[in-house]
């Protein structure tokens, strides 16, 4: 159950936008960062890859980095693209979000 998962361990799980080395990116088409558009559409189900209507830390963090990578790859194809960095001490299981 997913309430007990969360009450049995302490998890602290850092999710940022971008690598040390690099910079957050916002772009003026989607209104937002790219880490933030995709972070949010992720959150209204397509990072859901098994369709259990929870999205895992590793669920939401696969999605974000893919969509990420291809979208700052197309817009500045000669540059690093920018890479979302996800660590802390939590299992890849994490529940971070329940829909119903």
């Amino acid at each position: 159950d997913t309430m007990n998962h969360l009450n049995s361990e302490r998890n602290v799980l850092l999710f940022l936008a971008c690598l040390p080395n690099q910079i957050s990116v916002e772009y003026k088409e989607l209104q937002q960062g790219v880490f933030t558009y995709y972070l949010l559409k992720g959150f209204l189900g397509p990072a859901d890859v098994n369709h259990d209507k929870v999205i895992t830390a590793f669920e939401i963090y696969n999605y974000v980095s893919k969509y990420m990578v291809e979208y700052t790859t197309k817009k500045h194809p000669n540059e690093k693209p920018q890479t979302p960095m996800m660590f802390g001490t939590f299992s890849k299981d994490l529940p971070i979000i329940v829909n119903d």
